[in-house]
């Protein structure tokens, strides 16, 4: 949807997904890089930007995967490589 809303903004204030992505990947990174090691962040977002995220830091989802609102997924970090261990859905369909 991020690419969609982008392209249909004809003031061009909107972010693209690569942007989005970029922003989003770039702020991972310093969290991990600025707190202990072995410490636990939790990182609120929308699920639009957590979809771009899993994307590009797992490599385990596909583009446009959809997280709803209430969706929670748990990453470990290692040395800037990202793990999923759960993601946990706010509903059961």
């Amino acid at each position: 949807l991020a690419g969609l809303f982008h392209d249909m903004d004809s003031s061009g204030k909107t972010e693209s997904p690569e942007m989005v992505r970029e922003r989003s990947v770039s702020s991972i990174k310093e969290i991990c890089a600025t707190t202990e090691e072995d410490s636990n962040n939790l990182v609120i977002t929308s699920g639009g930007t957590l979809a771009i995220l899993l994307n590009s830091l797992t490599k385990e989802e596909k583009d446009g995967c959809v997280m709803l609102h209430g969706d929670c997924a748990v990453l470990v970090e290692n040395n800037m490589a990202f793990d999923k261990i759960a993601r946990y859905r706010s509903y059961e369909s």
